[in-house]
């Protein structure tokens, strides 16, 4: 509803004979009984007044929001001009907009020029007008928020303010700022390798008061930054890269926190990469450093950042790292021969170990270029595999490998197959740990278990484990022997267990499924002392 206005227009005050526009107000007045040196008549301080009023009320009015009087959840919207971002817009007079029932409606407009709701702010820019509260069948209470859109940066003179929300800078700068003061930090304690950011500054702790690995940072959002310190002295937290979202300067690899210098990172959105890091004990650099021959003294640890290479056709290539894991072409599959090593610049070395002990990887001698001590292969069958290797400029040649066990030192070249048993449970099975008992009479490495029964398990396979000195020689039940349902078999249960003279294996029964005369056999190798044969 438009506002009147109570005194003469303009046109109405032409059927006065003669005419004069009063100064301050351009109101036009009849000439009749005015002289321009004496006080001015009732009807120009009227409308001076009038004019006053008119503009105070429009200032008071504009973008105000009132209850319609027709219906239950209209309300009626002034119109207004305001300023988004620096550009002015107009907003008309609405009349009978709809909010929603049985909801807290925000009431705004934006860069539209028109009246929007929702149940939130919206996270773009725009004015706030008011909040409307309604309930099943009308509006309850409208709360005006226009206050709002100045309740920061509304004069050149900063004061403190209650903050309700976040204050948005709609892509403008804060510029000559003297300092910022961060809320204290929280602390923070690591759980399955993760912490959810919930502000700026937080110590980290590790699970159960103990050193850890920070791999995830739950939380955040696009263009937050973080900052990170340790929450004591006593333990160590290693923020990981490239584990899952926590991506660190590749140069520099993974990160302990500091109980005094942290680590900075932005988040992108999906991954949180370093900024910056501190610590005054160690020096970090950007590139390759070369001594001209002199050495490093005083060295009280070294780490070395871990990659993953993947046999394809039989090769590899090194890159400039020292440790890498291997695993079999594509990453399936049981077994894969690594022949040939890429890349690599004189004098580099490095260091072998398996990706997984479930997919062997056997570094062959001789095949490629590779060149292993008194021509013997390494099998990597097992996470304790690892093998030195350097490179001369034309060929890898090995200069250690672990373990230093009879099977991975001498290879199966260098051995003889060795039956254990058979070991005979006659009669119906149970489930349990079998009485008799092998005493290995030397050192030997076990290959593989074989299983079979005379009278087929029925509905569920039948279950049996190997265990040396007492414990399984198996990861978990899907590795031992089992004899499917209806089935009389079993050959799959290949696991490669090293057992020393004197220890002993037992045969225990984890789940038969009513199978009946069982005939257990255990292959393995034993290395044989100046053995020369093919």
């Amino acid at each position: 509803m438009a506002i009147e206005q109570y005194h003469k227009t303009e046109s109405e005050a032409t059927t006065y004979a003669a005419q004069t526009v009063d100064s301050r107000t351009g109101v036009t007045i009849p000439d009749d009984g005015y002289q321009p040196d004496a006080s001015p008549p009732l009807r120009t301080v009227l409308a001076r007044m009038q004019d006053e009023i008119h503009a105070a009320l429009h200032l008071v009015l504009g973008g105000a929001v009132f209850k319609n009087a027709t219906t239950g959840a209209d309300i009626d919207v002034k119109g207004l001009r305001y300023a988004i971002g620096g550009t002015t817009y107009t907003l008309a007079d609405e009349e009978a907009y709809t909010v929603t029932l049985n909801q807290t409606n925000y009431v705004w407009c934006d860069t539209d020029e028109a009246v929007e709701h929702g149940a939130a702010w919206p996270g773009t820019s725009h004015y706030k007008l008011a909040v409307v509260v309604c309930d099943a069948t009308k509006i309850t209470s409208i709360v005006d928020a226009r206050a709002e859109n100045y309740g920061v940066g509304a004069t050149n003179e900063w004061s403190t303010v209650a903050a309700t929300q976040d204050v948005d800078m709609d892509d403008n700068s804060l510029t000559d700022v003297e300092g910022i003061n961060f809320t204290d930090w929280t602390e923070l304690t690591i759980a399955a390798g993760s912490i959810t950011k919930t502000q700026f500054v937080h110590r980290v702790d590790g699970e159960g008061d103990l050193d850890d690995n920070l791999d995830t940072i739950a939380g955040g959002a696009e263009g937050d930054f973080l900052f990170l310190l340790a929450a004591s002295v006593l333990r160590t937290i290693t923020v990981r890269s490239g584990e899952d979202n926590i991506q660190l300067s590749t140069n520099l690899g993974n990160h302990d926190l500091n109980i005094g210098y942290g680590l900075l990172l932005m988040y992108t959105g999906n991954t949180w990469y370093e900024v910056s890091r501190g610590n005054p004990n160690q020096v970090h650099f950007a590139d390759d450093v070369t001594l001209a021959n002199y050495g490093i003294t005083g060295i009280g640890n070294t780490r070395y950042a871990t990659s993953e290479l993947t046999i394809a056709a039989g090769s590899i290539t090194a890159g400039t790292r020292t440790l890498y894991t291997v695993d079999v072409e594509g990453g399936v599959g049981a077994s894969d021969d690594l022949d040939t090593i890429a890349g690599g610049t004189t004098g580099d070395i490095i260091i072998l170990s398996p990706e997984s002990a479930a997919r062997v990887v056997t570094v062959k001698h001789n095949t490629g270029n590779i060149h292993l001590a008194n021509g013997i292969d390494f099998e990597m069958d097992d996470a304790s595999c690892h093998i030195g290797l350097r490179y001369d400029g034309a060929d890898w040649n090995e200069i250690f490998r672990s373990p230093m066990d009879a099977y991975h030192l001498n290879g199966t070249t260098k051995c003889i197959p060795y039956a254990i048993g058979p070991f005979y449970i006659e009669g119906a099975l149970a489930t349990k740990v079998y009485e008799f008992q092998y005493v290995a009479p030397v050192d030997m490495i076990i290959k593989n278990a074989i299983g079979r029964v005379d009278t087929a398990p029925a509905g569920t396979p039948c279950i049996v484990d190997i265990r040396v000195a007492g414990v399984s020689m198996f990861a978990d039940q899907s590795e031992m022997i089992n004899i499917a349902a209806a089935a009389f078999e079993d050959t799959s249960a290949t696991k490669h267990k090293a057992v020393t003279a004197g220890q002993v294996i037992t045969i225990e029964c984890e789940q038969h499924s009513g199978a009946e005369d069982m005939t257990i056999v255990l292959n393995a190798h034993v290395a044989v002392a100046n053995y020369t044969g093919s």
